[in-house]
């Protein structure tokens, strides 16, 4: 099209020419209106949630900057809240848990260490801190060590942003274009040396072999495609969708599996206490009223501690447990101790009744902590726990015995010994309220879901139970696939509805 608008233009024929390149202009004003007004949206979105920086000066002063300012080589704070500014290495860290979904697909919290892990995949580098992740508790100092397109994060970005292939219209009008090209040119070739041959002049032949070379291409077939599209997208807006490339809106046509990933979109990304299991081995829902008593204990044992905005918790677990915990007023806390991976358990130590009451301790972590500490311990208790965890839950312990009160320290700083099991609580990522009936919808639209999440296979399977899919759902893990050649690869996501770590 734009060799005719030349052509004509040299030949005189301006009006052709101007018909052709208002025709080719049209087409690229109106998806460049599209993406432009797309990528404002955004621009907005990404100025609202402009990320903050703790940025140490010195070994004691600490300046709060945006973190687009921050270079490798700075020194960064981090704490319960907050959402890592940039790539960083480890440098000092307290008891560091870090929610690492957005970037590895891991539900649960990663436990950071500053034992290297040269070679080790993102999931699996604890002596890391990435870019766009969520501190969940504890606090640590970090040496930046990349930012912006360069951190995990922003290569992921940029691999994503990569210009696809062409596809549906803009494909088809390729091919015609290709196709018909060749007869094109053959008859606006014919069309002027049969002029000739007739006695027309040069300017007159050539004029009419390019005019009949314009006509045969269907220039306002690709502006009246742009058009559809730009409409279908102002319909989206209204529904809070933006669409940055207006052929994204005809490939929606041709779906025919959608991958979702399972963290904070078929999931709320946030743990919920979702059972209970008494110090005899009965599972329970949290609400029945022989798991209250065990809730009540947990709910004990989950610290606060102060920050600039107040108290607050100082575990997402904690948060959990709150929730569903029954009011407790009798309790007076004298001392707490938060959790730590090192410890490996939060504890509490108050009195059950005022301030005449006997001293309770009463603790809550992992199972492998507290169990070797508890005396009498049932036998089906290891077994109760490991079945929990095979449903992909995080289980938690929770035990307590009686203590003196006259040194609270010393009391939360013994060693875990002589204590009493309550029972256990199992905790996960629970299922959006809408994610079965969206899944349904596809299906019965013939459309495949896959879900794709950094879990182990096994929790992935039952969460996939949960969300609806069979008991025969296929689960192909990442090393698998990249064990694989090209053609069995293909063959196993074909046949996999769930692809996990």
């Amino acid at each position: 099209m734009a060799t005719g608008a030349v052509a004509s233009a040299l030949l005189g024929s301006l009006v052709d020419a101007l018909l052709v390149v208002g025709a080719m202009d049209l087409n690229a004003v109106a998806g460049g209106l599209q993406r432009l007004r797309a990528e404002r949206a955004l621009a907005r979105l990404a100025a609202r949630q402009r990320p903050k920086a703790r940025r140490q000066e010195t070994s004691r002063d600490t300046v709060t900057v945006d973190a687009a300012r921050l270079k490798p080589g700075d020194r960064i704070g981090l704490g319960a809240g907050d959402v890592v500014p940039a790539d960083g290495r480890l440098l000092e860290v307290d008891g560091l848990e870090v929610d690492e979904s957005a970037l590895t697909g891991e539900s649960l919290p990663v436990t950071k260490a500053l034992e290297s892990t040269p070679g080790a995949p993102v999931a699996q580098r604890t002596c890391m801190v990435f870019e766009g992740t969520t501190v969940v508790a504890g606090r640590a100092v970090a040496l930046v060590v990349d930012t912006g397109d360069r951190t995990e994060a922003g290569r992921a970005v940029a691999l994503a942003a990569r210009t696809p292939p062409p596809a549906g219209v803009q494909a088809r009008l390729q091919e015609l274009t290709r196709k018909a090209l060749p007869v094109t040119l053959t008859g606006g070739a014919l069309v002027a040396g049969l002029s000739l041959l007739r006695g027309s002049p040069i300017r007159r032949a050539v004029s009419g072999g390019v005019a009949v070379a314009v006509a045969a291409v269907p220039e306002g077939l690709p502006l009246v495609a742009t058009v559809a599209q730009m409409a279908a997208a102002r319909r989206l807006s209204r529904r809070g969708v933006l669409v940055r490339t207006p052929r994204t809106l005809e490939a929606l046509g041709r779906v025919d599996t959608v991958c979702f990933d399972k963290t904070g979109t078929l999931t709320e990304n946030r743990l919920r206490l979702v059972r209970v299991a008494t110090a005899d081995g009965t599972v329970l829902a949290p609400d029945a009223e022989r798991a209250v008593p065990v809730v009540r204990l947990a709910a004990r044992a989950c610290p606060q501690e102060e920050t600039g905005e107040g108290r607050r918790v100082a575990h997402a677990t904690d948060e959990a447990v709150l929730d569903v915990a029954p009011p407790d007023d009798a309790w007076t806390a004298d001392g707490e101790r938060p959790f730590e991976a090192s410890r490996g358990y939060a504890a509490a130590v108050g009195r059950d009744g005022g301030a005449d009451a006997d001293g309770l301790l009463v603790v809550k972590g992992a199972p492998e902590t507290v169990f070797p500490a508890c005396r009498d311990l049932p036998d089906d208790t290891t077994a109760t726990a490991h079945a929990l965890a095979g449903q992909g839950l995080r289980v938690l312990a929770v035990a307590r015995r009686p203590c003196r009160t006259a040194d609270v320290a010393a009391e939360l700083d013994a060693d875990l010994a002589d204590l009493e099991f309550a029972g256990l609580i199992a905790l996960a990522d629970v299922p959006r309220d809408t994610s079965q009936a969206l899944l349904a919808a596809l299906r019965r639209s013939g459309i495949l879901p896959v879900m794709l999440t950094g879990d182990h296979p096994e929790t992935a399977r039952a969460i996939a139970l949960q969300l609806g899919w069979p008991e025969e759902t296929e689960v192909v893990t990442g090393d698998e696939l990249v064990a694989m050649g090209r053609r069995d690869r293909v063959r196993a996501l074909h046949g996999a509805a769930v692809v996990a770590r």
